[in-house]
């Protein structure tokens, strides 16, 4: 795999094996609670407080529910993040060994040049400005301008580039407007049934499938790469998750 693909899989299998911690610690502390509430009849009356702030809360289940939209906000902006941390990642891999492909008529003034020790110095920070610039687009813009200027395609069709833009779209408004839909968001993802000034409410099967579709995304996002650019692969294993046995990529 990839440097670029190994950075990817990690931090999502991180993200996975998060949510699934939550998920399992929420049910043994049910299953405390139920043992601990049965139990405490039996035992000393100054435990009443205790037992009396454990049915007061609900239970953990109820807990967890109230507040799954946040921990849903949070799983699906640490996975399009992800997704498009991978984008650049890839990126700058293209461009460190096709540096041609930087060739523009961009002018850069003799300070500029003039303040590198090397080429090679030089040639990182054009990488590093082109990254950026390209990072500060929205998700449409950059994906036409790496097909009309590299001929690299990031999507299937139009309704896969509709449908990243939309996850990224509900990322930003998430991060930069607490999820609530505004006239941006109405103009990037015109096919939103969405009104503004609506929160966006939601929950992890939901998120799931946008993970699904991020994945998607990226598996068919690399192996267009690896063709057309002929990326260098390794094999790289994991570190062994505290939830499931190490994992081998090639």
């Amino acid at each position: 795999m990839t440097d670029a693909q190994y950075k990817h899989l990690k931090s999502d299998r991180d993200l996975a094996d998060f949510v699934t911690f939550l998920a399992g610690l929420t049910k043994y502390v049910v299953m405390s609670e139920n043992f601990f509430l049965k139990k405490s009849e039996k035992i000393e009356p100054q435990l009443d407080e205790l037992r009396a702030a454990f049915e007061k809360l609900g239970g953990a289940s109820l807990a967890y529910i109230s507040y799954k939209n946040t921990m849903a906000e949070m799983t699906l902006c640490r996975g399009v993040d992800n997704f498009l941390c991978y984008i650049a990642d890839l990126m700058r891999m293209v461009f460190e060994m096709n540096p041609d492909m930087l060739k523009s008529n961009e002018k850069i003034s003799y300070s500029e040049i003039l303040g590198h020790e090397s080429l090679e110095s030089l040639k990182l920070e054009m990488i590093e400005n082109k990254i950026f610039d390209l990072s500060n687009k929205g998700f449409r813009v950059l994906a036409k301008e790496l097909e009309e200027k590299y001929g690299f395609t990031i999507y299937r069709n139009q309704d896969h580039l509709e449908n990243i833009v939309e996850l990224v779209e509900i990322r930003n408004l998430i991060v930069h407007n607490r999820g609530i839909v505004n006239a941006v968001f109405k103009e990037r993802v015109p096919k939103s049934l969405k009104s503004i000034g609506e929160k966006l409410v939601f929950d992890f099967n939901q998120d799931w499938k946008f993970m699904d579709m991020l994945n998607d995304s990226f598996f068919y996002i690399d192996n267009v790469a690896e063709e057309k650019f002929k990326l260098p692969r390794s094999e790289r294993v994991f570190e062994k998750s505290p939830l499931v046995g190490p994992v081998f990529y090639t």
